[in-house]
């Protein structure tokens, strides 16, 4: 008998080798984008919707637009049934023994993780972020990890304390702390301290250089000139090993005597919340672990 065609779609690219390595069939479809970054509006069909995702990519230096546009190719999915292989575990470092015991592990996607789905979908893509935080207040344990997703995705909002968010103050704080070269930057302010990992180095390296820049920026290389994206002034290797430290109004925000949207603005998409200006109306509470703020 035939078997089913089978298509494996992955978070991005950690996980492909390791799929193809463990021989399992069917093809692999590395899913290549950041949606907790920039924009992702509602009212948009997903063909509407690529071309906006593939040029604010391009435009982050993640990749060449054409390049991005066609792994964003739209599929015909018809009568295809959708299984999910869901665990606290990380596909991208299991060993291809362990991805080939976890492939029967697989269960059909029910109506109910569908549904939950589609409503967290449409809270993340609109303009107003309560919806979000609504579903947090909810049950969410259909889709087991979900709750935990959009908690941390909240807390890159601005913070009430100091305006940034929390991605940005844990490499402020590592910085602070004495680790100054890049590569060991994004360790310790990330790997080190994160309940699961949230973000790949590309998309932190792009929040260190946002911090360099601006009317008083708060990172510096240790020559005192700002950072740039690798691949703009140099590789990859040259930006990982650069030296950094903080200025006078980065040490000042990071101790809460300043607030850096005040000082700096901000003009950054969450879903489908624009943050624009020197006072972001949303900004992340941690003691009440919650958005603070108005949709006027």
């Amino acid at each position: 008998m035939k078997q089913p065609d089978v298509l494996h779609i992955t978070n991005g690219d950690s996980a492909v080798d390791v799929i193809r390595r463990a021989g399992l069939p069917g093809e692999v479809l590395p899913w290549r984008d950041v949606l907790h970054e920039g924009p992702v509006p509602p009212g948009l069909s997903l063909d509407e919707l690529r071309p906006i995702r593939a040029r604010f990519i391009a435009g982050a230096g993640w990749g060449e637009l054409d390049d991005v546009l066609a792994g964003f190719a739209g599929r015909d999915i018809g009568a295809t049934r959708l299984g999910l292989v869901c665990g606290a575990e990380y596909l991208g470092t299991s060993t291809p023994e362990r991805l080939a015991e976890r492939l029967p592990e697989r269960q059909e996607i029910s109506p109910a993780q569908l549904a939950l789905g589609q409503t967290a979908w449409a809270a993340f893509r609109s303009p107003d972020p309560r919806p979000l935080a609504e579903l947090l207040r909810q049950d969410t344990s259909a889709l087991p990890f979900l709750g935990g997703a959009l908690r941390r995705h909240l807390q890159q909002f601005p913070s009430i304390r100091n305006g940034l968010s929390r991605s940005e103050a844990q490499a402020l704080q590592a910085i602070a702390r004495g680790v100054t070269r890049l590569g060991d930057v994004y360790i310790a302010a990330h790997h080190e301290r994160e309940e699961a990992i949230f973000l790949g180095d590309l998309v932190f390296a792009w929040y260190v250089a946002e911090l360099s820049q601006g009317r008083e920026p708060l990172v510096l290389k240790a020559d005192g000139r700002p950072l740039a994206m690798p691949g703009e002034t140099g590789g990859a290797r040259a930006f990982w090993n650069s030296h950094v430290a903080l200025t006078e109004v980065g040490r000042a925000i990071l101790n809460e005597r300043a607030d850096r949207v005040e000082i700096n603005g901000i003009d950054r998409w969450l879903g489908g919340v624009h943050l624009q200006g020197h006072a972001a109306r949303w900004r992340w509470h941690d003691a009440a672990q919650g958005l603070h703020g108005s949709a006027s």
